[in-house]
């Protein structure tokens, strides 16, 4: 089997493959479902990974400490300067706190990592793919990031998922 691993592409033996990883999940509630137009978009073969990673409830409740304070400091600095508070600073106040409510009731927290690998006979079919994927990323609400010089990793955790220890 010959590899070839380039900045932004992967070719093992005759076919060529590219990963990307989801750089932003959506940032307001979606249909269940979302993801379809990453399944159905062109022609080329896909591997589209989901991973959810529990989060250990004290480290959960750390990272949500840190975020609470720097909430309140930036709702302090905003009085001092007598400026408007935004209606997004609200809403990640509200979902904060939400998020605390969770925890506190025995709720787990996750952390989610996607990844999509697109295959294709020939570079110039993995460029079309590439365009296919990325335009059907805009309706999922998903910004898409190519793992640009990381190519062989990103496709050995899409498309070959094994299990990792201690991660």
């Amino acid at each position: 089997m010959g590899i070839d691993e380039g900045w932004d592409a992967l070719r093992v033996d005759e076919s060529w493959h590219q990963t990307f990883w989801v750089a932003e999940w959506p940032r307001t509630d979606v249909r269940t479902g979302f993801l379809e137009p990453l399944l159905y978009a062109g022609d080329a073969t896909r591997v589209i990974t989901l991973q959810v990673r529990p989060v250990a409830t004290h480290k959960a409740l750390a990272q949500l400490n840190r975020a609470q304070s720097d909430m309140e400091t930036a709702a302090t600095i905003r009085m001092k300067l007598s400026s408007r508070i935004p209606l997004t600073h609200l809403r990640e106040e509200e979902d904060l706190a939400v998020r605390e409510h969770d925890l506190v009731d025995g709720f787990g927290d996750v952390q989610y990592r996607g990844f999509v690998t697109i295959s294709a006979e020939s570079k110039d079919a993995l460029a079309k793919a590439r365009t296919d994927i990325e335009q059907a990323s805009h309706p999922a609400r998903l910004v898409l990031a190519s793992m640009s010089g990381q190519q062989a990793a990103g496709f050995v955790t899409a498309a070959l998922p094994v299990p990792l220890e201690g991660e």
